[in-house]
């Protein structure tokens, strides 16, 4: 048996016996990042979660954790390589970080109106793959903004542009956030072309 293997049962044991922050580590001793990185984030491990998430060559994830979960926006620039001289050519979820950023360091909401519309014209775009992550984080940067209003211009933006469940989404952070459940019309159907 190879060290990495070892390492690898150790973790399972870890696991079954309820020990997740040693599963982790084994996980992350045996070269599984990505696996010891979501073991870390389920049980709150932020920072951790973090590192792993960067040995496993996702460094965009991790710096989300750091700057949303974790509060330490400094390190989450720090891992995506600091703040570009021209953030707004940098991809939408590193410009999503960056705003998450600036309003953990007590930036005005206004930060997140550039970023904001651009997601919502992604949804809305029907040509545009569906990126559910992007639209989460959209979603949770506007609520830490405190702005209700941006979250449910992105979940407009996800029905218009017809992203699976994204009335359902829209109804459940309603519930949540708001205490109000919403009504919404039916999509329309979109027309057929000749």
């Amino acid at each position: 048996m190879t060290k990495t293997e070892a390492y690898e049962n150790a973790a399972i044991c870890y696991r079954r016996a309820g020990y997740e922050w040693d599963a982790a580590r084994c996980y992350q001793l045996a070269g599984l990042h990505r696996l010891a990185g979501e073991i870390y984030e389920s049980i709150g491990s932020y920072p951790e979660a973090a590192a792993a998430y960067r040995d496993a060559r996702l460094p965009v994830l991790g710096a989300w954790l750091l700057a949303h979960r974790a509060g330490l926006p400094a390190e989450a620039l720090a891992m995506l390589g600091g703040l570009p001289a021209r953030p707004e050519g940098a991809p939408l979820r590193h410009r999503l970080i960056f705003a998450r950023c600036a309003i953990a360091e007590g930036s005005p909401a206004d930060v997140l109106a550039a970023v904001v519309a651009e997601v919502r014209a992604a949804l809305e775009d029907r040509a545009v793959v569906a990126d559910p992550v992007t639209e989460d984080w959209a979603v949770a940067v506007s609520e830490a903004a405190g702005r209700y209003d941006l979250a449910a211009l992105v979940f407009a933006a996800a029905v218009r542009g017809g992203r699976y469940g994204a009335a359902q989404r829209w109804n459940t952070w309603s519930k949540r956030v708001l205490d109000t459940e919403i009504t919404l019309p039916p999509a329309p159907m979109p027309a057929a072309t000749a």
